[in-house]
């Protein structure tokens, strides 16, 4: 588990760098800006689920924060 949410975070890290890289030369409304931001904030929002942030145990599979 500690693997993958390490690899969702090199994602995010790497996607991140995508979305600067592409605002540099795109505007925000850019259909590969979006496409890069939405990619994004989905492995933010799977980071987070890793790291126990807003988490309810017993509706998510994930762990709590206070679990970890």
């Amino acid at each position: 588990m500690v693997t993958a949410g390490a690899e969702a975070q090199s994602q995010m890290i790497v996607t991140e760098s995508e979305v600067k890289g592409l605002e540099q030369i795109y505007t925000p409304n850019n259909a590969r800006v979006r496409a890069a931001q939405a990619r994004m904030d989905e492995l933010k929002r799977q980071a987070d689920k890793f790291g126990g942030k807003d988490v309810d145990p017993t509706k998510d599979g994930s762990l709590a924060h206070s679990e970890l």
